[in-house]
């Protein structure tokens, strides 16, 4: 399984902290749950950073941004050198 940095992916779609660490960690866990127990973050605040990053993302559900993810990041070419190259 592809392990995503939280900062990279901050870096990349203009992501809090917050979000990007959300986003890597739902991205690895798989489900929403799991990534809440992780993170120790409660639904309400998940919700207000998962429409943050679908907003930055240019997605609109949260399987839409794990395909994204697991396909190239969503990017062109040449942006996606530059992601694996950080």
């Amino acid at each position: 399984m592809k392990v995503l940095s939280a900062d990279l992916l901050s870096r990349l779609y203009g992501l809090s902290a917050a979000e990007g660490r959300l986003c890597a960690v739902l991205f690895e866990a798989g489900s929403l749950g799991d990534a809440l127990e992780k993170l120790g973050m409660s639904r309400n605040t998940a919700k207000t950073h998962l429409t943050h990053i679908f907003q930055k993302m240019g997605v609109s559900s949260q399987a839409q941004m794990l395909r994204q993810l697991a396909t190239g990041f969503g990017l062109p070419q040449q942006r996606q050198a530059v992601a694996r190259s950080l």
